[in-house]
C-alpha cells in the first residue's frame, strides 16, 4: 500500500510557533500566511477577496470549550490567534499579530490548504474536503499518486492550556500528560476521489464565497497544477469503512511520529525502521537519513513523502488512527 505523509501548517519557518492540542483533545493546525500566492484575480480571471484568518470560524468544539473556561469572544483563527500570541514579543510574532488585526490595510490572508472542516467557512453544497499541492512538488506527485490514495498531514504541535481567562502554550512544569517540546503530529487525513489538472474539470461546487487559495490566479495558471478531491467516504484495502474520505483527528497519541523524547525531527522507529522506504521528488531517501540512535531523522526538506510497503505504518495507521480491525 501507498500512503502520503503532508508537511503542512504553522512551524518555525511560517508563522513562528506551534500548532495546538487543546486540553480536551481538539487539534487545530494553524494554515500559514498566503501573501506570496495572492493576486485576488481567481481561476476565471475575476476579482475577489481572499480568505483572511478572521473569515475562517473556529471548530464549535474549541468554541465550547473556550466558553466554558471564561475565554470570552474568540471566535475565528485571528481571535484565536491574537488571544495566544498577546504576549510574544519576537519580530515575526509583532508582524503577524499587526497584521492579523481587521483595520490593517494589508492583511496576511490565510493559505486555507488543505482545507478539511466543513465548518470553517460559508460553504455552498455539494463542497467537499480539498488539496493543493505546491507545483513545485506536483511536478514529481503526478507520477506517485491517483484515485484511492491516502494523505495523511502532519505538523509541529504542542499543548495549549486554558488558564485564568486567556490561553498558553504547556510548560514542562504542567507536568508530563501535556506536551511542551514540539513533536511531529499526524493531525488530519484526505483520501483521493478524483485529481483535477485542467480548467474544464473544476466542478460547479468549487465556485464557493471563500474559495480554495490554489483556485487564485498565481496557483492555478502554473503549468503544474493541481487539486485532490476527497472521497465522501474513506476505503481501507478496498472496503468501506464507514468514516468520512477526509477530516481531523481528535488527539492520542498514536498520532505522535516523534520517538519519546527526542526532538520532533527524530520519527518512532517502530514505525520507520532502517530501510524503510520513503521517497520524495521522485528520489529515494538515503539511508543515511537513519541517524546513530536508529530514528529516520526528517530534516525539514519537502513536503510531501511517499511511504511504500510499510506493514508497520500502514497497519499502525489501520489499527491505532482509524481503529479499523
Amino acid at each position: 500500500m501507498k500512503l502520503v505523509l503532508s508537511r503542512k501548517s504553522f512551524d518555525s519557518e511560517y508563522g513562528g510557533k506551534s500548532n495546538l492540542i487543546f486540553q480536551n483533545g481538539a487539534l487545530l493546525a494553524l494554515p500559514i500566511p498566503g501573501f506570496r500566492y495572492v493576486s485576488k484575480i481567481d481561476f476565471n480571471r475575476k476579482k475577489y477577496n481572499p480568505t483572511e484568518y478572521r473569515h475562517v470560524k473556529l471548530p464549535s468544539t474549541i468554541q465550547k470549550l473556550l466558553e466554558e473556561n471564561s475565554v470570552k469572544g474568540i471566535q475565528n483563527y485571528a481571535d484565536l490567534m491574537l488571544k495566544l500570541f498577546e504576549s510574544y514579543t519576537g519580530k515575526k510574532i509583532i508582524k503577524l499579530k499587526e497584521r492579523l488585526k481587521s483595520s490593517y490595510q494589508k492583511p496576511y490572508y490565510c493559505h486555507l490548504d488543505p482545507d478539511l472542516v466543513y465548518e470553517s467557512l460559508e460553504r455552498l453544497d455539494g463542497w467537499r474536503g480539498l488539496f493543493g499541492p505546491h507545483p513545485k512538488y506536483q511536478r514529481n506527485l503526478r507520477n506517485e499518486v491517483a484515485k484511492n490514495i491516502l494523505i495523511l498531514f502532519f505538523g509541529t504541535f504542542r499543548h495549549v492550556l486554558i488558564e485564568g481567562g486567556t490561553l498558553r502554550y504547556a510548560k514542562k512544569k504542567d507536568g508530563k500528560k501535556f506536551i511542551h517540546k514540539e513533536k511531529h503530529v499526524i493531525y488530519g487525513y484526505l483520501q483521493i476521489q478524483k485529481v483535477i489538472t485542467k480548467p474544464n474539470e473544476l466542478e460547479a461546487w468549487m465556485h464557493q464565497p471563500y474559495h480554495h487559495p490554489h483556485l487564485d490566479k498565481r496557483l492555478w495558471e502554473d503549468e503544474n497544477r493541481a487539486l485532490y478531491i476527497a472521497k465522501k467516504n474513506l476505503f481501507f484495502g478496498g472496503k468501506k469503512t464507514g468514516l468520512p474520505g477526509y477530516g481531523i483527528f481528535k488527539f492520542n497519541t498514536d498520532l505522535i511520529l516523534t520517538e519519546g523524547n527526542a526532538t520532533k525531527s527524530n520519527w518512532k522507529r517502530s514505525l520507520f525502521p532502517i530501510g524503510s522506504k520513503i521517497t520524495h521528488q521522485g528520489k529515494e531517501i538515503s539511508k543515511k537519513k537513519w541517524k546513530e540512535n536508529g530514528c529516520f531523522k526528517w530534516d525539514s526538506f519537502g513536503q510531501e513523502f511517499i511511504i511504500e510497503n510499510n506493514s508497520l505504518f500502514e497497519t499502525h495507521i489501520k489499527e491505532k488512527i482509524f481503529k479499523i480491525k
